[in-house]
């Protein structure tokens, strides 16, 4: 789904700066004035973190950015909170994901294949 062509129920919030997407940006699905994806453009470029949520409005995905790209960590939660998979970055390719319960407890990891490190298992 791009910017451009959202549903008609959704509802974007952001400022311009020159003409350009620039500062804090919500989409929200009027109806249920429930947001889906918040976060910053800096210059037209998402920047710092940007968070999804489900249509019932639980947060199931955060992610890091620089810039436009893709930086650092990438998590995915379950409803309870807590993280489900955290991805990890450098230079925009993933070397790591670590896998979590539902309670919060590290459950698995993989490394990437520029790793060093094999895959560890709990």
């Amino acid at each position: 789904m791009t910017i451009e062509k959202l549903p008609s129920e959704f509802k974007q919030t952001y400022s311009l700066k020159k003409r350009l997407p620039d500062g804090n940006w919500k989409v929200i699905i009027e109806k249920d004035s429930i947001i889906f994806i918040e976060g910053q453009y800096l210059s037209k470029r998402k920047h710092g973190v940007w968070k999804y949520y489900d249509e019932k409005g639980f947060l199931w995905k955060s992610e890091n950015f620089r810039k436009g790209k893709l930086v650092d960590t990438t998590k995915l939660y379950y409803q309870n909170g807590n993280v489900s998979h955290k991805l990890i970055y450098e230079l925009k390719e993933v070397i790591k994901i670590e896998y979590y319960g539902q309670n919060g407890e590290l459950k698995k990891t993989e490394f990437g294949k520029n790793s060093k490190t094999r895959t560890n298992q709990n």
